[in-house]
């Protein structure tokens, strides 16, 4: 009789034994598939920010080639509205007639041809200039050539040598040494490069 009800007892225990690893095995193998769950969610936000930044960018796509077209459109407008070569020999006439109207004298002259780029629809010519002038009808002179010449002319490596005497009256002229830049319409031409460089007057 006691070996009997040893033996229901130790059913019992090895039945509630087994019944415990059961359940701990579960129990960590659910904690396993949340730890995994939480991972793959974690990866899934991640992945939506990642599409959504993509959608962005694909929907600007087409206003930016729009954008990207009307600016290559504006360039080559302003591009085509530079002067050619007998509109840059124009161009230097009416600088000389500027000069004259603010009494700047114009010493000396010399051109460096730009050279034409296949690649560009203009060409950039460099006018090594020296002149005679005071100061403030100088900056006269620059100043109207930059309104009415915006898009032609720039200036570079402008210097001056000052006429001292020890005190510089008003009105005394000095030596400025200037390049003068000038931008010319390179026109297509068959078997040719574009427009001839223009000739100082």
């Amino acid at each position: 009789m006691a070996a009997a009800e040893w033996s229901e007892k130790k059913k019992m225990i090895v039945t509630a034994a087994v019944g415990l690893f059961i359940n701990a095995c579960a129990g960590y193998y659910l904690m396993t598939l949340r730890s995994e769950l939480a991972l793959k969610e974690d990866q899934h936000k991640k992945l939506k920010i990642e599409i959504d930044a993509l959608n962005k960018i694909v929907s600007q796509a087409p206003l930016k080639e729009l954008t990207l077209a009307n600016r290559k459109a504006e360039f080559a407008s302003k591009e085509s509205k530079l002067p050619d070569s007998e509109r840059t020999s124009e161009l230097l006439n009416e600088i000389s007639r500027l000069a004259t109207k603010w009494k700047c004298e114009r010493k000396n002259v010399t051109i460096q041809p730009g050279t034409p780029d296949p690649a560009k629809a203009y060409v950039k010519d460099t006018w090594k200039t020296t002149w005679k002038a005071d100061f403030f009808n100088w900056c006269k002179f620059m100043n109207e050539m930059e309104e009415r010449f915006p898009r032609f002319v720039a200036f570079e490596g402008m210097s001056f040598s000052i006429a001292n005497n020890g005190m510089i009256p008003t009105g005394t002229k000095h030596d400025i040494t200037v390049d003068i830049v000038t931008y010319r319409y390179l026109k297509p031409t068959l078997g040719g490069s574009g427009a001839p460089v223009p000739t100082p007057k």
